[in-house]
């Protein structure tokens, strides 16, 4: 289990997060979900300023998932993020069996984006033309 930490390399915002598996994994999922349309914070700056504008960070793994949500509480107030308790997914059980993780990661050694950017959103390029 692991807290980590995503951060928009523009804005300077942290998120700040668990995960039982892996963060890079979580933030790929996060990637994903920004096709539903969901209204969360980071999904829109994803949305907004690409893959490529974040970096993960895995800031420490414990066996514990009591210490997990403790430190997870402490690394909000360390880099005064934002938690990402409670965002949604959203994957329908299909989808997920479609998803390849690992097959090509997202991040290099140093948690920086190697994928391509998704598709932009038409709200967003609507936003982008203004």
């Amino acid at each position: 289990m692991v807290v980590f930490k995503i951060t928009n390399n523009i804005s300077g915002k942290h998120y700040i997060g668990t995960s039982f598996n892996s963060g890079f994994q979580r933030f790929e999922q996060y990637v994903e979900a920004t096709n539903e349309g969901l209204d969360f914070p980071l999904y829109n700056d994803i949305r907004e300023n690409g893959i490529e504008a974040f970096t993960v960070e895995e800031l420490f793994e414990t066996t514990d998932k009591q210490e997990l949500y403790e430190l997870e509480t402490d690394y909000i107030s360390i880099y005064n993020g934002e938690s990402l308790r409670g965002y949604k997914i959203a994957q329908t059980a299909e989808k997920s069996a479609n998803l390849s993780f690992g097959k090509k990661a997202l991040f290099d050694s140093n948690g920086v984006s190697t994928a391509e950017q998704p598709e932009e959103n038409p709200k967003s390029r609507d936003k982008k033309n203004r």
